[in-house]
């Protein structure tokens, strides 16, 4: 016999302890229960143990990210009806929410800053009703699910490619404006030679050179923006999707 249940149960996934925990606090203030999951595989697996009335998913992920989780759920049978919710901060392409929705997903969104938007986001895919109900993928569309999904990944690779180029470039400006800073002031204190340093004066340093520093050195300057020391997470978790697609192709 099937437990009657009191609240709906939301499956959410995300790899980022901090996020999972501020959004279930917000779903269970509103009544839900939670299941927390990593990543996709793990999503996978408690599903189909768990059978939740909701998915809530991050995308980028690392093992197996929001588009294949939504993609693996629409082809097992007995979790194919259930809603996904796929929220980003890093696909914000209009062709990603078309590939998400191709791929079955009840809504793709902007990840909220402000948790209590997921709860209206959770609530909406549960008004909605029960997703349809897809055939099993066949050969056809798992070879067309590998070219939008590495169509995806591609533009988001260049897209960071070329802000990482950016930031470079702003990186070296920045060192050399902290060089030419140190230059001048190490100029600005050189006095006669014969002349005897007091307490109030600095003593003379033995020369004036500019010495350019190291790519390591740079990247440790005062003023740099470390920031840039760069998502690193993210690109970490791009070029691990990106490996896992070459390997299925």
């Amino acid at each position: 016999m099937e437990l009657v249940r009191t609240r709906s149960l939301v499956l959410l996934v995300d790899d980022s302890p901090t996020q999972s925990r501020r959004s279930a606090e917000a779903l269970e203030v509103a009544g839900f229960r939670v299941r927390l999951a990593r990543n996709g595989r793990e999503a996978l697996e408690d599903a189909r143990r768990w059978r939740p009335d909701v998915i809530v998913s991050d995308v980028l992920m690392p093992v197996m990210d929001g588009f294949a989780l939504c993609r693996e759920v629409r082809r097992e049978p007995a979790l194919a009806r259930v809603p996904i919710v796929l929220h980003t901060m890093t696909f914000l392409d209009p062709r990603d929410e078309e590939f998400a929705l191709g791929l079955g997903a009840t809504r793709f969104v902007l990840k909220p800053t402000n948790p209590a938007d997921l709860v209206g986001e959770v609530r909406a895919a549960l008004s909605a009703g029960p997703a349809t109900a897809n055939p099993l993928a066949s050969t056809v569309e798992d070879s067309d699910f590998l070219q939008g999904y590495n169509q995806r990944l591609a533009a988001k690779l260049e897209e960071k490619v070329a802000e990482l180029e950016d930031a470079y470039t702003r990186l070296e400006q920045q060192s050399r404006r902290n060089e030419l800073t140190s230059r001048s002031t190490t100029c600005s204190i050189i006095r006669d030679p014969m002349e005897r340093p007091t307490p109030s004066m600095p003593v003379r340093p033995t020369g004036c050179s500019l010495t350019v520093p190291s790519t390591a050195s740079r990247m440790r300057c005062s003023g740099t923006p470390t920031a840039l020391a760069f998502r690193s997470s993210t690109w970490a978790r791009l070029f691990s999707t990106a490996a896992r697609s070459s390997a299925l192709s």
